[in-house]
């Protein structure tokens, strides 16, 4: 059963590509605005294929340019976090030129950082200001990498420098950036508690292989996974990027630990 569940969801990933390639395309080449919705459908159908069942606690902060900072588990978490907003998400370098996956990537207009490169950092945070003031929402995975799911991992600070730019840049600014803490969690397999020692299952870390793991991952069916967004901040000039991070890293580690043991 196992096989053939795992079958059924890349066959659906095929579909749901050939079908939503076309028009994604055209609508990132010509800027569309549905550019931004059609990725919501197309990880809802996905998530629903592979048989996540998301709870969702709060909302995306709305009406203004909006820093979204998460913890990050597996590559499930672009299927999970993508079908809840529109949003647009950072990624390693490397992301773009994985086959298939990097072109799922490019389409939902994912930002790549070189982070072996210190001189990418101040492009990458231009480019997330810039599009946080076209009303954007981006998101930061602010461990920087993916954890083993039973803990929060310290946030890496260089790219919370967009923020803090950009509220500095102009007196207009102020009180107009928010930063807004989100925290995501497996927390059952088919309805059964997915304990610390069974949530390797799931997440997808260290020097874990992507295609075994995802076949795998796929096999096991029902997942229920729980999202909390926190409070929005405002960000201003009386914070620096290490201070918002520091204070975002204990925000996600507090939502995180309230959905593990609620």
């Amino acid at each position: 059963m196992g096989s053939l569940r795992a079958g059924f969801s890349l066959i659906s990933l095929g579909v749901l590509f050939i079908v939503f390639f076309p028009f994604q395309w055209v609508s990132v080449r010509f800027g569309l605005a549905i550019s931004a919705r059609i990725p919501i459908l197309f990880h809802k159908l996905l998530g629903t294929a592979i048989g996540l069942r998301v709870t969702v606690t709060g909302g995306k902060k709305t009406g203004f340019p909006t820093f979204l900072v998460s913890n990050h588990i597996s590559w499930m978490d672009i299927v999970v976090l993508g079908q809840l907003a529109p949003l647009s998400f950072i990624a390693k370098s490397e992301v773009a030129a994985w086959p298939f996956f990097g072109t799922l990537a490019r389409l939902q207009r994912t930002i790549f950082v070189d982070r072996q490169k210190r001189s990418n950092t101040g492009r990458v945070n231009d480019e997330i200001s810039a599009r946080l003031m076209q009303g954007e929402t981006i998101l930061l995975f602010g461990e920087g990498t993916s954890s083993d799911g039973n803990r929060i991992l310290p946030f890496r600070t260089s790219l919370f420098g967009a923020v803090t730019n950009l509220a500095n840049r102009n007196a207009d600014n102020h009180g107009r950036i928010y930063i807004q803490p989100v925290a995501i969690a497996y927390q059952k397999l088919h309805g059964l508690p997915l304990g610390w020692q069974h949530k390797h299952r799931i997440a997808w870390f260290g020097d874990m292989d992507l295609l075994p793991h995802l076949w795998a991952a796929l096999q096991e069916g029902a997942l229920d996974v729980d999202i909390c967004f926190g409070e929005p901040m405002k960000v201003d000039g009386n914070l620096d990027r290490k201070k918002i991070a520091k204070l975002m890293e204990n925000r996600v580690r507090d939502l995180f630990n309230d959905l593990q043991y609620q």
